[in-house]
């Protein structure tokens, strides 16, 4: 249940871009400034062999990186999108990104719990997530929708304990749903395959 369930909570508790942010622009190593001035290079020159021999020992078809450094963003693609039709990777290319969208929510998510902390630490209520940790339950989020097969577990099951995958829910991988916020609405028909806490059960819900 932990990707689809917390991008909904993460989808309700809003976004924490600001529009005060500077936008961030792809760069090439060879990119120019609009006053024609070269930008320094971003990466050592090293870095492409490195990539080549990775994708050589992992038989990777093709992969796009990307260095961030503040407001600039390097990118660049390697190998075939498309080998059929011999397409390259681009900067742009979309690659189907699977479970690394746990480690994006996690980080989403913990974006979120430290804006909490830092306006509780300021004694104010600036954050719009005010009072969320890791020990929140997830219920108190999605107050209608979060309802477990289990009373205790309904009212017990915290943000971390999603994230970690220790609710209890195994898989369940054929009870798909046509958006997140159904996903969750059927937790409720699911039985516990063990107690919260007790396990770690992988869950893609």
């Amino acid at each position: 249940m932990n990707l689809r369930l917390l991008s909904y909570a993460a989808l309700l508790l809003g976004s924490r871009a600001s529009a005060d942010h500077a936008e961030q622009r792809p760069l090439r190593s060879d990119d120019q400034s609009r006053e024609g001035h070269h930008h320094p290079r971003v990466v050592s020159p090293d870095l492409d062999a490195y990539i080549e021999g990775i994708m050589r020992e992992w038989h990777a078809p093709g992969l796009a990186v990307a260095i961030v450094d503040g407001d600039k963003t390097w990118a660049k693609g390697y190998g075939y999108a498309v080998l059929n039709n011999s397409t390259p990777v681009t900067p742009h290319t979309l690659f189907y990104t699977g479970s690394t969208t746990k480690s994006f929510t996690a980080a989403a998510l913990s974006l979120l719990v430290d804006d909490a902390a830092t306006a509780a630490a300021a004694a104010n209520n600036s954050s719009l997530y005010a009072g969320l940790t890791w020990q929140t339950p997830v219920s108190s989020i999605l107050r209608d929708d979060f309802v477990l097969s289990d009373d205790w577990a309904t009212a017990h099951v915290t943000v971390e304990d999603a994230l970690s995958h220790r609710t209890g829910y195994p898989r369940h991988d054929l009870a798909s749903a046509r958006t997140a916020r159904d996903t969750v609405r059927l937790l409720r028909h699911l039985p516990l395959a063990a107690e919260p806490r007790t396990r770690f059960l992988y869950s893609n819900k």
